[in-house]
């Protein structure tokens, strides 16, 4: 019963939002995949926001579900899943709908899909005039028989823009359907829009991302090639919406770069932390390790290189045999310890019965990992450069990165409640 009454406010929200795009003439830009949405989002909006002449607007949470992506387009950022918030809410969006004035000119929406038809009802919140699809991966799809499934889904999405289409010309699956488009199809990743000469550079206290769009040599405070094509993406977006920066030949850009998606600190006690506890999935995950040992290779050839891996979530099937996969790309580090049961069954057993020679702990809680990680860190003699991974949804794998951080770094981990914060300076004892 509670399900089919929030179904009558989706919908509601649902016609509201088709009908406040269609009066304010907003522009929509629409991005789905199962690989690199946020990073995508994240690269392109800010992009825009900066050189574009146009007001642009994006949600600066994951809203990207039913209810979440009808709530960003009227700029209401929060979720109480209580009776007296969503009537509240419901008369704003009215209002709104009806009176509010235009605050964007262009939109940037994340499609994110967990079963199938569930495209067929964000199409009927928002049919993007731009449409992006990043990659295709067979994670967090348990709804779904098989990625052909699962792609078609989303494909829903390519197939319903109004102008063009961007797709990733490295994905097969991309390749595979790009046939039955009839809009303008322009590639990236390497095909019509490319970033080449991609290298890294460290540069005092900080590592940048080198690489030229065309004739512009660009600098970025983000790491790997995905993101150096996501910014060239942008440019070129930026192109289409008749905004240019031609006539510059060095662009230095600082993205605003969401917490556990890769960043790079010092903890307290000399070593290198790679922050990647956003999620993880069997894809992302060996990119990730492939990333941090090109990054241990170039700039931290002195630093023993380790892992903190927490489990995969929902991939099904896949699950042991993804785990214990792992094993051939961490075998050469000092140490793994590993937080999450399915981590705990597949991965810790596999390390010992090759006989790794690393320092192995693993444990069910991320917490109890950060406690033994911290003082391991603080008795060892070594320094490292340690790579943390793993799920959001039940693991929470900042809480194994939390207590090693200097507290100026705190603010650059996940899930900043008070209450969080608050519990994790007690439990770790770290103020």
């Amino acid at each position: 019963m509670k399900q089919k009454i929030l179904k009558i406010f989706y919908h509601f929200f649902a016609l509201c939002s088709r009908f406040y795009l269609w009066r304010t003439k907003a522009l929509v830009i629409g991005i789905t995949g199962s690989v690199g949405k946020t990073s995508c989002r994240m690269v392109v909006s800010q992009i825009l926001q900066t050189y574009s002449h146009k007001r642009v607007y994006t949600s600066p949470k994951n809203f990207n579900s039913e209810l979440g992506m009808t709530l960003s387009f009227f700029q209401i950022e929060e979720y109480i899943p209580t009776i007296q918030w969503l009537l509240e809410v419901t008369g704003r969006i009215f209002l709104m709908t009806l009176f509010g004035s235009k605050k964007y000119d262009v939109f940037i929406a994340e499609y994110g899909i967990d079963r199938p038809g569930d495209m067929d009802f964000l199409l009927k919140v928002a049919v993007p005039d731009i449409a992006i699809f990043t990659k295709l991966d067979f994670t967090h799809s348990g709804f779904f028989y098989d990625k052909e499934a699962l792609g078609r889904e989303k494909w829903k999405l390519m197939q319903s823009a109004k102008q063009r289409v961007y797709i990733n010309s490295e994905d097969a699956f991309s390749q595979k359907y790009k046939e039955v488009l009839n809009q303008e199809v322009t590639t990236f990743f390497g095909g019509d829009i490319q970033a080449k000469d991609i290298h890294t550079k460290k540069q005092e206290k900080e590592v940048r991302l080198s690489f030229l769009y065309k004739e512009i040599s660009l600098s970025i405070n983000l790491l790997w090639r995905e993101n150096a094509e996501y910014t060239c993406l942008g440019l070129a977006i930026l192109e289409e919406l008749g905004d240019t920066i031609e006539g510059q030949q060095q662009i230095s850009y600082d993205f605003e770069i969401q917490p556990g998606r890769f960043t790079v600190f010092t903890d307290r006690y000399g070593n290198i932390c790679v922050d990647s506890t956003y999620n993880a999935a069997p894809e992302s995950m060996k990119a990730i390790i492939k990333n941090t040992k090109t990054l241990h290779k170039e700039l931290f050839p002195d630093y023993t290189l380790a892992y903190v891996l927490g489990d995969m979530r929902e991939i099904w099937d896949a699950t042991e045999d993804s785990h214990k996969g792992l094993y051939d790309d961490v075998k050469d580090s000092g140490f793994v310890f590993t937080a999450g049961p399915d981590m705990y069954k597949y991965l810790t057993p596999k390390l010992k019965e090759e006989w790794y020679t690393g320092e192995v702990f693993s444990s069910l809680s991320s917490r109890e990992v950060g406690v033994h990680l911290k003082k391991f860190l603080k008795d060892s003699k070594e320094k490292y450069m340690i790579l943390f991974k793993g799920s959001q949804n039940t693991i929470f794998m900042e809480e194994a990165l939390f207590p090693i951080l200097w507290v100026k770094d705190r603010k650059d981990t996940p899930r900043q409640s008070v209450a969080w914060k608050e519990s994790k300076d007690e439990f770790f004892g770290i103020l």
